[in-house]
């Protein structure tokens, strides 16, 4: 790999944790990740591309280009699906698939 390829691959892998955000040990965050202000993220939660609204609560799911807003709860084994999108407070039930 040429040093220029290498250089945007970094560049393409941004993430931007806020203050007092939590993210487990295990995780896999991928592209440009948004985790906000207060944020938890479980282990073995695989996002690629999301945003975490404040407060939100992401046990073990998948999700790929998703929005998770504020003070949502994310359950384990959920998938979302690229545009998924999660209202403010709202509650996403275990071994749940969502999409658009």
């Amino acid at each position: 790999m040429s040093s220029s390829g290498a250089r945007s691959t970094l560049r393409r892998r941004r993430r931007r944790i806020g203050a007092r955000g939590l993210v487990a040990a295990w995780h896999g965050l991928e592209g440009h990740c948004v985790v906000e202000r207060g944020a938890r993220i479980g282990p073995n939660a695989i996002l690629n591309d999301v945003f975490v609204g404040e407060s939100a609560q992401v046990a073990t799911i998948e999700a790929t280009n998703a929005r998770i807003g504020a003070e949502a709860r994310v359950e384990s084994f959920v998938v979302l699906a690229p545009g998924a999108v999660i209202a403010s407070g709202e509650v996403v039930t275990p071994f749940s698939y969502r999409t658009p």
